[in-house]
């Protein structure tokens, strides 16, 4: 996912999530005796053939399905191949799906992603090919694409924290503070190859490119980027903390009159 710029009437200019990952299992666990999330096994082979195959054939559906992030790549250009390589396994260890359902998200949310976690480990990415103010071009549907497959690379960290979160010992705040560090890290990560790859493979082709798109130019350090977010009807507070009042406090409060019930 990336930041999509829009005006609110607290911030003259209010940046929020464009994609916001669906990195928790929809649902919390049931109350039971052993109510926390499985660990990832994280997978360390190499990308085979299959996988790399995989890949291919997703992100052709994906250009098949967003026709206008075609141009901008094509088969063994680093672009192309960085891609493949994505969707193949090779960020976060599982084969990436391209998910042609809608996001469940406000419209201000371009694109999302699952990430990998038992029992199937069943990984996707999902882009918006419009939004509020009408359809999207390709390099910025490109740059969602990218993003979600570093954010996915974090998802061990957003399981993580997750799976404290059910043992009541995570407040609000520490919340929002642990998964939006790990998604400025994947912000981080875009910028890097939006200058080392993105950048010179657009030059080359002559296609003027909107760093925009890529946060290039973004605050340099976590405290400075998430400063910028004051204004709880936007990101990070409109995910995240509206999955914490709405999944995380519940769960807690259901587990607490649970034990209660069983000691009796």
């Amino acid at each position: 996912m990336l930041l999509l710029t829009v005006t609110s009437s607290s911030n003259a200019a209010q940046t929020v999530v464009r994609g916001r990952p669906s990195h928790a299992p929809g649902t919390v666990p049931p109350v039971t005796r052993n109510s926390a999330v499985t660990p990832l096994t994280v997978r360390k082979q190499e990308l085979t053939e299959a996988d790399l195959a995989f890949g291919e054939a997703q992100l052709r559906k994906l250009l098949d399905d967003r026709p206008a992030m075609k141009g901008y790549a094509f088969p063994g250009d680093p672009v192309w191949t960085k891609a493949v390589r994505g969707l193949a396994g090779e960020t976060c260890g599982y084969r990436v799906s391209w998910n042609t359902h809608d996001l469940d998200k406000p419209l201000i949310y371009a694109s999302d992603h699952a990430f990998p976690h038992p029992p199937d480990y069943k990984a996707y990415v999902r882009i918006r090919a419009a939004g509020p103010d009408g359809p999207y071009d390709g390099e910025y549907l490109w740059s969602c694409l990218f993003f979600e497959l570093f954010n996915l690379a974090n998802h061990n960290g957003f399981n993580a924290i997750y799976d404290k979160s059910l043992t009541g010992t995570v407040s609000k705040k520490e919340w929002l503070t642990e998964n939006t560090k790990l998604e400025f890290l994947a912000m981080q990560k875009m910028i890097v190859f939006y200058r080392g790859i993105w950048l010179p493979a657009m030059k080359i082709r002559g296609i003027e490119s909107d760093s925009s798109y890529w946060k290039n130019g973004e605050k340099e350090t976590y405290e400075e980027w998430i400063s910028q977010y004051t204004d709880e009807g936007y990101y990070p507070y409109d995910y995240w903390g509206k999955y914490y009042d709405d999944s995380i406090v519940p769960y807690l409060e259901k587990l607490k009159n649970w034990k209660k019930h069983h000691k009796q």
